[in-house]
């Protein structure tokens, strides 16, 4: 069904109300009550604010995104430009002599051009790369809270620590060996691991 252009209008403006009430804290009933409407219109609207919202951001950060890749995309040009600019030889010249006898010497310089300008293309493309997502994420190494690495034993006792705060227990890394409350190393029985034990044997049957 067509909508006429005056209840368009009404929508607009009854949706424009919605939203500033609800920025202000206003819940849904007390929305409702203020503009004479039922409390599912009120969501009802919210819901086409909100997702007029998301539209809105979706769009405002790509034409961000846009500008700044377009800005990066001119230094990155600039700097290039100055690049191939220093490595160009630069000539001076040198007059000699008094007035109507002057002789002129020219000195060639060459260069190798000016690194600056090669970093500044450098950073522009780091930038680039980050704005598009395209790195892969970068790999945090547990450290203590002064930036040094920690220690093998350090790391095992952090990994006890938060096994101990989450399943009640006290973890065995590769390489250890559970002790007893007496301080002995607790050794399994041999044949525990495939199903078969010694000790006593069974009687004869017979």
């Amino acid at each position: 069904m067509t909508v006429k252009p005056v209840r368009k209008l009404e929508i607009v403006q009854r949706r424009q109300r919605v939203a500033e009430l609800f920025l202000q804290g206003w819940n849904q009933d007390a929305i409702g009550r203020e503009l004479g409407i039922s409390q599912p219109q009120v969501a009802a609207d919210l819901k086409k604010i909100n997702e007029s919202w998301r539209e809105s951001m979706i769009r405002d950060f790509d034409a961000a995104r846009d500008v700044e890749l377009a800005r990066l995309q001119r230094l990155e040009r600039e700097a290039w430009a100055a690049w191939e600019r220093s490595k160009q030889p630069s000539q001076t010249a040198t007059v000699n002599g008094e007035a109507g006898a002057q002789t002129a010497r020219r000195t060639v310089k060459h260069q190798y051009g000016d690194p600056r300008f090669l970093d500044i293309a450098l950073r522009c493309s780091e930038a680039r790369r980050q704005l598009l997502g395209l790195d892969a994420p970068t790999k945090i190494t547990p450290a203590m809270p002064d930036g040094r690495p920690l220690t093998l034993e350090e790391r095992r006792v952090h990994i006890q620590a938060i096994m101990q705060e989450h399943f009640g227990v006290a973890g065995l890394l590769p390489g250890e060996t559970e002790v007893d409350d007496a301080g002995q190393a607790a050794a399994e029985a041999p044949g525990d691991d495939d199903g078969r034990r010694t000790g006593a044997p069974e009687p004869a049957v017979g």
